[in-house]
């Protein structure tokens, strides 16, 4: 699917990119989903970082309903190891 968006944003022009400058700091595109208001995101967990060049990192994260099902999994599984080392 990432490389499928990349070629429809960035090759071939189909879809509308937002550019986010920071001037001196940073230039990004942007062609992501966005928000009406924050609210609409609810939760926010970022869940990997990494680099991928230089000067370029990759934030990995999940919000909304995804949030809440990373949680819930998360906890279903500290109580299931908890069980396990009692």
């Amino acid at each position: 699917m990432m490389c499928i968006m990349f070629l429809l944003v960035y090759i071939f022009g189909v879809l509308q990119v937002r550019v986010v400058e920071v001037p001196g700091v940073s230039m990004e595109l942007c062609g992501g989903t966005h928000v009406s208001n924050t609210s609409e995101i609810r939760g926010f967990k970022v869940i990997s970082e990494q680099g991928i060049a230089s000067g370029v990192r990759r934030i990995e994260a999940v919000a909304g309903e995804a949030f809440i099902e990373y949680v819930n999994a998360r906890d279903s599984y500290l109580k299931q190891l908890c069980s396990t080392l009692k």
